[in-house]
C-alpha cells in the first residue's frame, strides 16, 4: 500500500469520525456572554434566594455572571476575608474582628440589608391556643424554665396531652441561633429537650401531625397544614402575625449582603439592583420581606 493511498484512508476517518461529532449549539443572536464573574457565598438559608436573584440579573445583565454558594454565613465571611468571594450574603452582621481583618486585605467591605425574614410560631391545626406573649415563649423554650405545659397556657388538647412537645431545627442550625437571640436575653439557652426534627419543612410536618406540638419555622413554610400563633411584645400589646408590616412582630430578623467592590463597579451595580421592584419580587417569593425604600 502507497504513501499516498494510507494518507487518503487517515483523511477519510478524520472527516468521518468529525461528522459523527455533534455539532456545537450556535449561540441566540445578540445573545452576549459573561464576561465577569462574581462569586457569592453565605448563608444556607439564603442560598435558594441568592441564587435565584442571581439568575434574574444575569438575564437582565447576560455579561455579567454569578456563582453562589453555600456552607454557612461563616463561609462568606471567610471568603471576603481571603478574597475568594465578592459577595457575602449572611443572617447577622460582621463583628469587629471580622471586619479588621478584611480591611487588612485593603478594600472596605459595604454593608446592604437584603431584606427580613420572619419566624412564625406553629401548633397543629386544631390547637385552640388565641396568642402568645414574648415572655411565655421564654419561659416555654428556656432551659432555666419549668418543663412547658398546655394547662399552664390555658389549653385544652382535644387527645388529653398536657406536655408541650417543642421542636425546631437542629442545633446546628443558624435558624436556632437566630430563634434564641430574638426571644430570649442575651447569653440564654434553649432547653436541651427540644425536638429537633430538621429544617423548617419537617419542623412543620412534624406540628402538622402532632396534636401537641409547637415549634418555630420560617414563616414562608407555615401553610395551611398548621396554625400560626399571633405573638404579642407585653401581656397588654396587641398580638401580631409574622405578616405584619409595620416592625411590630418581635420575631424578625435581618439578612445581609456585603461586598467589595471592582474597578469597572460590577458588585456595586448589582447590589443597587437589588433595591429594584424586581428584586423585591424574587426576594418576596422566597419568603423575604424587602427592605423598604425610601
Amino acid at each position: 500500500m502507497t504513501m499516498t493511498t494510507l494518507a487518503t484512508i487517515a483523511l477519510f476517518a478524520s472527516l468521518t469520525a468529525a461528522a459523527q461529532e455533534p455539532t456545537p449549539p450556535k449561540p441566540a443572536p445578540g445573545a452576549a456572554k459573561p464576561t465577569v464573574t462574581l462569586r457569592a457565598a453565605g448563608s444556607d438559608l439564603l442560598l435558594e434566594p441568592m441564587q435565584a436573584l442571581a439568575e434574574a440579573y444575569g438575564k437582565l445583565v447576560p455579561t455579567v455572571g454569578i456563582a453562589v454558594h453555600g456552607g454557612g454565613s461563616s463561609v462568606g465571611v471567610a471568603g471576603m476575608k481571603d478574597g475568594s468571594v465578592q459577595l457575602a450574603f449572611t443572617t447577622r452582621q460582621l463583628k469587629p474582628e471580622e471586619l479588621a481583618a478584611i480591611r487588612a486585605r485593603g478594600f472596605e467591605p459595604i454593608e446592604q440589608v437584603l431584606g427580613y425574614e420572619s419566624l412564625a410560631i406553629i401548633v397543629h391545626e386544631d390547637n385552640p391556643i388565641p396568642s402568645l406573649t414574648m415572655a411565655q415563649l421564654t419561659a416555654l423554650w428556656s432551659a432555666a424554665a419549668k418543663a412547658p405545659d398546655w394547662a399552664q397556657l390555658g389549653v385544652k388538647l382535644s387527645d388529653g396531652a398536657t406536655d408541650v412537645a417543642l421542636c425546631g431545627p437542629p442545633t446546628n442550625a443558624g435558624l436556632q441561633a437566630t430563634f434564641a437571640s430574638l426571644r430570649l436575653a442575651p447569653g440564654g439557652q434553649l432547653r436541651d429537650s427540644v425536638r429537633a426534627p430538621g429544617n423548617s419543612k419537617d419542623v412543620r410536618d412534624f406540628v402538622a401531625k402532632t396534636p401537641n406540638a409547637l415549634g418555630y419555622v420560617l414563616a414562608a413554610y407555615a401553610d395551611d397544614r398548621v396554625r400560626i400563633v399571633p405573638i404579642a411584645v407585653k401581656p397588654d400589646s396587641k398580638p401580631v402575625l409574622p405578616t405584619a408590616t409595620d416592625g411590630s412582630y418581635p420575631l424578625q430578623r435581618a439578612s445581609y449582603l456585603y461586598f467589595h467592590d471592582d474597578v469597572a463597579g460590577t458588585a456595586k451595580a448589582f447590589a443597587a439592583w437589588l433595591t429594584k421592584p424586581a428584586a423585591a419580587a424574587v426576594l418576596t417569593k422566597h419568603g423575604i420581606q424587602p427592605k423598604p425604600q425610601r
